[in-house]
């Protein structure tokens, strides 16, 4: 199991390796309490094949929740002068007869779970002393796994808000009038996504969220698809702001069925490499609206024929 730990967990790894040889005792890991469940995140055992990184049991019935809610001290070195701890499954399977738990507490004062180490036979050495380094290790525990919680966190928050705009067919578009100086006639519209509006963040903002957590993909086709189906209601071109990667992607023209040969300049806000990618430019010559010429590779980024925003 140790070979699947992640760089955190082998940290956490090495500080209960720390744990039990310090106090002499051949279990200690580390705790995850969601409530109901006390999860296993993390264990160091000399008896790898009974006790497993992952493994769970009720939370009421642990030692560590009896050591939280006081009913048990959070130094046992004979479990069996506790008559309270030898109620519980602990003390009767696996037989744990010595005891050490501390919490884990994150930077911002929530509980997280315990650090705990344990052993098979009484050990009349344990003392409160030992609870002091469980502390400093439990709370360099804290330190190590805070960073990957918080990242956690950050991605269930984003997918949670772009899961359902994704599965409603992606954000809504609106359409910019494109008006030509000379005369003041309407040419075409610039396709421009929008999201709701109680999210406070900006377009190229949600579109960066999204590839941060593997929905940028997804959402930069829906919108694509979402600005050519506004072609049929329209006169003249709309222009799809896309990024040069995504025009280099085969699924990129998956859209481009529903613009019925309308489709207008692809505006590539392009970089380090040219616009001229096959994708794109296979559909450019029935699909470009009048006197829209193909992009040199020397065209700079918003000059003609590239749309661009007020």
């Amino acid at each position: 199991m140790a070979g699947e730990r992640s760089d955190a967990e082998r940290q956490v790894a090495e500080l209960l390796r720390t744990a039990g040889s310090a106090l002499g005792l051949s279990l200690a890991f580390l705790t995850r309490m969601d409530g109901t469940t006390q999860h296993l995140q993390v264990v160091e055992s000399a008896l790898p094949f009974i006790f497993k990184d992952g493994s769970t049991q009720p939370q009421q019935t642990t030692f560590c929740q009896a050591v939280r809610d006081g009913t048990l001290p959070a130094v046992m070195p004979d479990v069996r002068d506790f008559p309270a701890a030898m109620k519980l499954p602990a003390a009767r399977m696996p037989r744990i007869r010595s005891f050490v738990s501390v919490p884990v507490t994150l930077s911002d004062g929530t509980l997280y779970g315990t650090f705990c180490a344990a052993g098979f036979t009484a050990d009349k050495a344990l003392t409160t002393r030992d609870k002091a380094l469980m502390d400093v290790l439990a709370h360099a525990a804290s330190v190590v796994i805070e960073p990957g919680l918080l990242e956690q966190t950050r991605r269930l928050e984003i997918t949670g808000r772009l899961g359902p705009v994704i599965s409603a067919g992606g954000p809504l578009v609106v359409l910019q009038p494109v008006v030509e100086l000379a005369t003041g006639s309407r040419v075409g519209a610039e396709a421009l996504s929008r999201f709701p509006q109680n999210w406070n963040k900006a377009p190229d903002v949600c579109f960066a969220e999204a590839h941060s957590v593997g929905l940028g993909d997804s959402l930069e086709l829906l919108a694509l698809a979402g600005a050519a189906a506004h072609l049929q209601q329209v006169t003249g071109y709309i222009a799809m702001n896309a990024p040069p990667r995504r025009c280099s992607l085969p699924t990129a023209t998956s859209c481009w069925p529903a613009c019925r040969c309308r489709a207008s300049c692809w505006n590539c806000p392009n970089t380090t490499r040219s616009p001229t990618t096959t994708c794109s430019k296979r559909c450019w010559p029935r699909c470009a609206p009048p006197g829209c010429a193909w992009p040199s590779t020397t065209s700079a980024p918003g000059s003609p024929p590239f749309a661009t925003s007020s």
